[in-house]
């Protein structure tokens, strides 16, 4: 019979802070997540300011909350995390909320709510929301070095000799993502307008080699689609 690999059954790192007041439901909470298998870090706080003391110690890869507590709710929990501007899972897990709260609370920005009489469905939550949370930290990650990398192209081709563009292709056809504005004095168009509307480009090339230029993109084109 084939054994399991390690990797396979190798716990999975995860820092959760509990915003809980029942230390016995705390301890519920970290068996479940532990029996899901997860090793955990993790810290409760029942009150706003030991929950900012918290956030500001992280970094937390998710936030489980009661939502009904004598002093700090789950929807006060909520409206805390979204004060400190962090993109963290937020889970709400209570034995007495109705699923209209619970539309309220996801509205409100939750991502996720559990039943603590169901927490069989705590693991698949927290795993979905963790992945999710992943995507959303690279695609943010790829927007940065988006930017950064268009600036230092700028900054770049800005001062450099010549005349400087930029042309990509974009939906099977050509396309300026930048003009530096004396290749556009050249050509006697604008930036904006080269931008706006490759066609234009393709009017100032001179007409026996207009078909070459539609070959041309033509076969970026199909090689664009062959690597995709």
């Amino acid at each position: 019979m084939p054994q399991p690999s390690p990797a396979a059954t190798e716990p999975r790192p995860v820092r959760v802070l509990i915003v809980e007041d029942s230390e016995d439901d705390v301890l519920l909470l970290v068996w479940e997540l532990k029996r899901g298998g997860y090793n955990l870090y993790y810290e409760s706080v029942d009150t706003r300011a030991g929950m900012e003391a918290a956030l500001r110690s992280g970094p937390w890869d998710i936030v489980i909350s009661d939502y009904s507590m004598p002093d700090f709710g789950g929807l006060e929990a909520l409206a805390t995390l979204r004060a400190h501007a962090l993109d963290i899972p937020f889970v709400i897990v209570s034995g007495n909320i109705g699923e209209d709260v619970a539309v309220e609370a996801m509205k409100a920005g939750a991502h996720d709510y559990v039943m603590k009489r169901n927490l069989s469905r705590l693991i698949p939550a927290l795993d979905r929301e963790l992945r999710e949370a992943d995507v959303r930290r690279a695609r943010v990650r790829a927007e940065r070095e988006l930017r950064e990398n268009e600036a230092r192209f700028r900054a770049i081709a800005s001062n450099i000799p010549g005349t400087v563009y930029q042309f990509v292709l974009r939906n099977g056809s050509g396309a300026f993502a930048y003009v530096r504005a004396d290749c556009a004095r050249l050509l006697g168009v604008s930036p904006e307008t080269l931008q706006a509307n490759a066609g234009v480009f393709r009017e100032l090339i001179v007409p026996q080699d207009r078909e070459g230029y539609d070959r041309s993109l033509a076969r970026s084109a199909e090689k664009l689609t062959d690597l995709n």
